[in-house]
């Protein structure tokens, strides 16, 4: 992945790797939402700079886990989010996957930055039969795409640079 540079202003991208509900599965170390931004920290690290995954869980908003460090910009080096508060609608330009295109990713939030109620047992479930919130990285359903996926199945993760 190059390195794309966003002179006063920082990256959002979708990793290429996936991942089941359970984040401890994958990072062996922790699970949660510290489990996201371990992943997201990996996925970013030859980019450079600190991340943050886009994760709600039953007690947190994905909107408030997010530092105002705004502007955030694709990998293309195209405006995403001018703003922290244009989180709570879509970006102006996809986000983008360390493949270039935007994939579906986890996310566990609504429209508009709030918790959903399908956090695959907020990120320590891989159970078939629990669920998660997910979205496309693009328009109006970046973050809820209206349907969840099985805790089982594999996605993405949006992480934020902070």
């Amino acid at each position: 992945m190059s390195r794309v540079v966003v002179p006063g202003g920082k990256r959002v991208f979708i990793t290429s790797a996936t991942y089941s509900g359970d984040l401890k599965g994958t990072t062996g170390a922790v699970n949660g939402l510290a489990g996201g931004d371990a992943l997201c920290t990996a996925a970013g690290s030859a980019m450079g700079g600190e991340w943050k995954a886009w994760l709600s869980d039953s007690h947190t908003n994905a909107f408030d886990r997010i530092d105002d460090f705004s502007p955030w910009y694709n990998l293309s080096g195209k405006l995403a989010f001018p703003n922290k508060a244009s989180l709570r609608s879509a970006p102006a330009e996809a986000i983008l996957s360390q493949k270039g295109i935007p994939d579906s990713a986890w996310t566990g939030t609504r429209s508009g930055g709030g918790k959903s109620t399908d956090t695959c047992s907020d990120w320590t479930s891989d159970v078939n039969g629990t669920g998660g919130t997910t979205g496309i990285g693009g328009g109006s359903q970046w973050t809820e795409l209206g349907f969840g996926d099985a805790c089982n199945s594999t996605n993405a993760l949006i992480c934020f640079e902070q």
